[in-house]
């Protein structure tokens, strides 16, 4: 049974759900105010009511749902971080689902990264939770707007193509005006959008969430559709959690040190120590602009830092060197926090008591399916010591969503040869920037990242001759973009090796310009192709109506193993390749 309430009062919402049979679904969705999304949000400036009747709807509302259920709960980034710290111990976090409103909050920004970012968080009750039906819910493949063709470019893995269409991942981007459909001119099965690229399909109500937003969630919990409740929160019940309101930028002052002893300094040690010291050194601040790429605490390999630490052992150290990073900047200053949601969530807590939240940026780096939906995003938290007055230089603007990325399209469209060309200015949603996914372009670090990831970070909200501080070196990316881009830098790094890497591109950078990296030897080839073995694999699974198993696989085909293992890591994962046969058939 789907029931939708509309929340005007909090003791009429309680007095009604008191005897209320628990849901499997909730669905809070909390009223948006401009005002949340374009105002710098800081804790010491929060509306206390609202603060107040945020905790206690989200109270209310995990209270409404059934063991193993979902709580859903939609707003504005500030108002999600908030809901969050109300989330009992007995519920979980499980995906923070990205909206891309596109112009719906603002457009044509000059002095700040635009804002169109909505999200929705995901709660379980207690530690197990249904699957989603991702099976059924497909985002529809879209024409590209130059050549027309399938903006998903699957290369040579067309193969593997779901004709339903494209998986669902934590960020939802592909809200526009639907104008016709066409055939997909490479497979005549798929249909394509054709979509007007500058009108977005999305209308943000005062109450409630966008249609084509609710009928995805509902799309995805249909197993338990028969038992949803939507509640649909006043905007007079529930006021703008910010209480300043926007000023004109005053530049705050700044006291100036010398920072000659540390510009240009790769620091060998523990990062907590070292700021410390430099925090003693510098107590109004003295880098431009800091950013943070901890480790995630996911068990990856670092050679020193042990990454499997429990959880609030995890949080108390991370608010350590969060609390000093801001210390360490400059009143005119932007710090920026790279991780997953799940410790972004944590970060935001609180980063919220002693910086100002402008932006949680989207980095949606692409992922491969690890979950009940794509875990396809990392939060970029963008904060700034100051309400305003901070360096913010406007990026050139950038292709649309509904542009392929096939070179032959790409160069097609820069030597003008289509007739449309839709660029966009950067918001915080960063699709167009991807992870380095060949070894050639890596170092020997688990967690690198691509260059143009910190480009665009530097430019933006830093001058040249600025100080660019990083208290995770790692691979040196910062640092190394730093010189590039005629900025100077501080970083730190606890693993002696790591260090070394560092400071070997850098002497590199300083005598030739730019770093050569070694070319790394492949595989030696497979007497198959991958493509082969998974139309193999999708042939055997339609025959039989399931998936085999690897050995039923190879006796079937009189394969040779050796071989499949000198194309995948692991075996199993040409199996894979069966369930969309069996899917397509």
């Amino acid at each position: 049974m789907l029931k939708t309430s509309n929340v005007k009062h909090l003791e009429k919402l309680e007095n009604d759900y008191k005897n209320h049979k628990l849901s499997d679904v909730v669905i809070l969705s909390l009223p948006i105010h401009k005002n949340d999304i374009l105002n710098p949000f800081i804790e010491k400036e929060i509306n206390p009511v609202s603060a107040k009747t945020l905790a206690r709807l989200v109270s209310n509302s995990d209270n409404l749902v059934a063991e193993s259920g979902y709580l859903f709960i939609y707003g504005t980034p500030a108002q999600l971080i908030e809901a969050y710290k109300s989330i009992p111990k007995t519920s979980k976090f499980r995906y923070w689902i990205s909206i891309d409103v596109i112009d719906e909050i603002e457009n044509n920004t000059t002095d700040h990264l635009k804002h169109s970012h909505l999200g929705i968080l995901m709660i379980s009750k207690g530690d197990k939770y249904s699957s989603l039906d991702t099976k059924n819910t497909r985002l529809p493949y879209v024409a590209c707007s130059s050549c027309g063709r399938n903006v998903k470019d699957w290369g040579g893995k067309k193969h593997l193509m779901n004709m339903k269409g494209a998986g669902v991942s934590d960020v939802w981007r592909d809200f526009y005006k639907i104008k016709t459909k066409k055939k997909d001119p490479d497979n005549s099965n798929i249909d394509l959008n054709i979509v007007d690229p500058l009108k977005s399909s999305i209308e943000i109500k005062g109450v409630g969430l966008p249609e084509n937003v609710k009928a995805r969630l509902l799309s995805l919990v249909e197993s338990k559709k028969k038992n949803v409740l939507i509640l649909n929160v006043d905007k007079n019940l529930l006021l703008p959690i910010s209480n300043k309101k926007v000023s004109a930028n005053k530049n705050p002052v700044v006291k100036i040190f010398d920072s000659k002893e540390i510009t240009d300094k790769v620091i060998l040690g523990d990062c907590i120590a070292e700021m410390e010291k430099l925090s003693k050194k510098y107590p109004e601040g003295i880098f431009d602009l800091v950013f943070a790429d901890p480790p995630y605490n996911l068990k990856k390999d670092y050679k020193v830092y042990d990454d499997t630490l429990a959880e609030q052992e995890y949080i108390d150290w991370c608010n350590k060197w969060l609390e000093l990073c801001v210390r360490l900047t400059k009143p005119t200053g932007s710090i920026f926090v790279l991780n997953i949601p799940k410790w972004a969530l944590e970060h935001a807590k609180h980063l919220n008591k002693i910086a100002y939240l402008q932006n949680w940026i989207v980095w949606d780096a692409l992922s491969t399916p690890k979950g009940k939906i794509m875990p396809a995003h990392y939060s970029l938290l963008y904060y700034t010591k100051n309400h305003n007055g901070f360096t913010f230089n406007q990026s050139k603007k950038i292709d649309h969503l509904s542009y392929c990325v096939r070179n032959s399209c790409v160069e097609s469209r820069n030597h003008g040869l289509f007739e449309n060309s839709y660029k966009v200015e950067v918001s915080d949603f960063w699709s167009d920037l991807h992870r380095i996914k060949h070894k050639k372009d890596r170092d020997d670090h688990p967690c690198q990242l691509p260059d143009k990831l910190m480009d665009r970070i530097i430019k933006t909200f830093s001058n040249k001759g600025d100080l660019v501080f990083d208290p995770f070196a790692g691979a040196g990316t910062t640092a190394i973009r730093a010189i590039i881009n005629n900025r100077k830098y501080t970083t730190i790094e606890i693993d002696p090796s790591y260090k070394e890497i560092t400071q070997r591109k850098l002497n590199e950078i300083k005598k030739n310009g730019d770093v050569k990296r070694i070319s790394v030897s492949k595989k030696t080839k497979s007497i198959y192709s991958k493509k082969y073995l998974e139309t193999k694999a999708q042939e055997l699974s339609v025959s039989l109506g399931k998936k085999p198993t690897l050995d039923e696989f190879v006796r079937t085909f009189s394969l040779d193993m050796r071989e499949i293992v000198n194309l995948y890591d692991n075996p199993e994962r040409v199996l894979k390749a069966g369930r969309i046969g069996l899917i397509n058939s």
